[in-house]
């Protein structure tokens, strides 16, 4: 009975082995990619060269882009009197939006971006087409939802409604007050006008 027990061991231990290796290959996730590819901009975008500056800049004057007492609301933010719009604030936010917009609003800014599908199909937001939706909307509204992440969190915030945490935020648009500069915001306002043909 053992000289049985153990020629069965032999057999079915190295084909039981053979078989989860091959199972293990079977496995349709490649090598550092996600079933749902949430940060497209940062696998996608183009590579950071050597020797090249940084692509964000500290802010004139500063270092840190802070807002003291907390989170800027649509309420705390005023129109500056910001830069006039040039055709050099025009082909900045032009790079700016590539970077930053594309893969969800879509090279012509009508929410058809490579991410409107996999949002859609995980039952997200879809991304706006703010070519028509915010053609009306003024340069500060427009602003405040690049700024806020949003027309649904603007509206919050300019009824008074605190920033939810990250998790628990209406839309899927991150909060560009913490990633861009005021200046680098109101160049994508200078772009967006641009594809709304203002």
């Amino acid at each position: 009975m053992i000289g049985l027990k153990n020629k069965f061991l032999k057999i079915a231990l190295p084909v039981l082995l053979l078989a989860l290796l091959l199972a293990s290959g079977c496995n349709t996730i490649g090598r550092g990619t996600n079933q749902l590819d949430i940060f497209r901009e940062m696998h996608y975008s183009q590579s950071y060269r050597s020797q090249e500056p940084p692509y964000v800049m500290p802010p004139a004057g500063g270092v840190v882009n802070f807002v003291p007492g907390g989170t800027a609301t649509t309420v705390d933010i005023k129109d500056t009197g910001r830069a006039t719009r040039t055709k050099q604030t025009e082909e900045d936010g032009k790079e700016l939006y590539r970077v930053n917009c594309v893969m969800c609003h879509g090279g012509l800014g009508e929410g058809d971006g490579p991410m409107r599908a996999i949002l859609l199909k995980y039952k997200g937001i879809p991304p706006a087409n703010f070519v028509l939706t915010s053609a009306a909307s003024s340069d500060q509204e427009i602003y405040d939802f690049v700024s806020l992440g949003g027309r649904t969190a603007a509206l919050m915030a300019e009824n008074g409604v605190p920033p939810l945490p990250e998790i628990q935020r209406p839309g899927n648009m991150p909060i560009f007050n913490k990633l861009l500069s005021e200046e680098e915001r109101w160049k994508l306002v200078d772009y967006i006008r641009v594809l709304q043909g203002q």
